[in-house]
């Protein structure tokens, strides 16, 4: 396994100069407990850097098991933290029983050219990709399946939290036990506790001890919904 995912290092670091500063080449190790950044080409792309987590999609990704259904994923929308737009594509790095041990990942930086596009089909009167229709693997007006290129666990827990509150119209304080297994519950669905430091993390944004976390977690687990 160590030699399959040391020769996608090297494929990181190729494609990094081949394609230019403005390819993201991320290699995610999946081996271990955290799922991680193990190695990244152009990092200053999306701020991210070797250790950061896992993507919420890419967790989503691992959840639906998709790499059972195609080896790749293609042009899918991505969004770094301070909002600037990708174009993303994710091959499926499996062993020889094929199971899922890696994820090499392209994120394109479509920013710079998203306004030059614009101008041109306003003069142009028309339709960019995308506005008419869906384009890549995952369609274009699917906004849960944009994928957050957040740099720590922190931005990925808080989103998460954040997005399953929209829902409820409640806020932390006033979250009751109920609540807040049922929080446990879909944050466990989504995989998040695979990412470094989610429990301390998902204890604090939503108020309660880790050993708390731990018990509701075995809660979950033991009588899934």
């Amino acid at each position: 396994m160590n030699d399959i995912l040391q020769s996608y290092t090297k494929l990181v670091e190729f494609l990094g100069n081949v394609l230019g500063s403005e390819f993201e080449v991320v290699l995610h190790d999946l081996r271990g407990k955290e799922h991680r950044v193990s190695a990244i080409a152009n990092a200053g792309t999306s701020g991210r850097t070797v250790n950061s987590p896992m993507t919420t999609l890419g967790l989503k990704f691992i959840t639906d098991k998709v790499y059972e259904k195609t080896d790749y994923l293609k042009n899918y929308r991505g969004v770094s933290h301070d909002g600037q737009t990708f174009r993303s594509s994710t091959f499926f790095i499996k062993d020889e029983q094929e199971n899922l041990i890696g994820m090499l990942c392209v994120n394109f930086n479509t920013s710079k050219y998203e306004s030059t596009l614009q101008n041109l089909a306003d003069l142009c009167n028309m339709l960019l990709p995308g506005e008419a229709e869906s384009i890549g693997d995952i369609p274009a007006d699917n906004t849960e399946d944009i994928e957050r290129l957040s740099l720590s666990t922190t931005e990925v827990i808080s989103s998460t939290i954040s997005s399953i509150l929209s829902g409820t119209g409640t806020s932390v304080d006033r979250l009751t036990l109920e609540d807040r297994i049922k929080i446990i519950d879909l944050l466990n669905k989504k995989e998040i506790f695979l990412l470094k430091g989610a429990v301390n993390e998902v204890a604090k944004q939503l108020m309660i001890s880790s050993p708390t976390i731990y018990r509701y977690i075995s809660r979950v687990t033991k009588n899934p919904e």
